[in-house]
């Protein structure tokens, strides 16, 4: 009964919210002056029901120091390289909730991380509206079309779908290293990374992605795209 009970225990998702808060000119997403972060986290701190922990600077470098195989990668990132790097690598390493300073959620998390989830961002066309149709880092290849996003996302610790994420950054960034556009950011460690490795391993991982439409009901992407400018995401 008591190796029941801590296999149990062993398969929740930890109740915490993790947020990644550096490189930006605000002490916590409070006193940003842009109010969808400001919106963003009192919903969280309301409805979350967990723990939320704020990563800073210092934080995320002390947490890549004990996984030297990636720190390579996050030395030679930008900001928002950096942040998209260390949301997977927080997770892996802990379990529990990352959440992008401006969702909006309206929900508690308890109702929705009874196993790993992830949530379908949009559908991409197949077309020429297709949002990589005419981007050089591409090389011609189209998004997948059904784009799974990184702005949320829940799991248990030590999850491998993580290292598929930072495995595929790895070997994209050989190839490129720095961004030259906006949407090499996209492609390089966010969610196209993200979109690749769950439709390559869904089929041999416990992976769940949440539909679009039903992750409207729990959560809201404000889309601050801040880090379009300044480096914060």
């Amino acid at each position: 009964m008591e190796e029941e009970r801590e296999n149990g225990e062993s398969n929740k998702i930890p109740s915490i919210v993790h947020m990644i808060w550096y490189g930006v000119d605000a002490p916590s997403p409070l006193h940003h002056a842009n109010e969808k972060y400001r919106r963003g986290y009192n919903s969280i701190v309301k409805n979350s029901m967990c723990e939320i922990k704020l990563w800073t600077k210092s934080d995320c470098e002390y947490l890549v120091q004990q996984y030297p195989e990636y720190e390579g990668i996050y030395r030679a990132a930008n900001n928002i390289m950096k942040y998209d790097i260390m949301r997977y690598l927080i997770v892996y390493h802990c379990g529990g909730t990352y959440l992008d300073a401006d969702v909006v959620l309206k929900k508690p998390l308890a109702n929705i991380t009874a196993n790993e989830c992830f949530f379908i961002e949009n559908i991409v066309p197949l077309s020429r509206n297709n949002p990589g149709y005419y981007e050089p880092i591409r090389k011609g290849v189209l998004e997948h079309p059904i784009r799974i996003a990184n702005y949320a996302f829940s799991s248990k610790p030590k999850h491998p779908i993580f290292l598929e994420f930072l495995a595929e950054i790895r070997r994209r960034m050989f190839i490129q290293r720095a961004p030259k556009r906006d949407y090499d950011v996209l492609y390089l460690t966010g969610p196209d990374v993200v979109t690749s490795a769950i439709h390559a391993a869904k089929k041999t991982m416990p992976i769940n992605v949440v539909s679009k439409l039903a992750s409207n009901g729990i959560i809201q992407h404000t889309c601050a795209g801040a880090w379009r400018n300044t480096g914060r995401g």
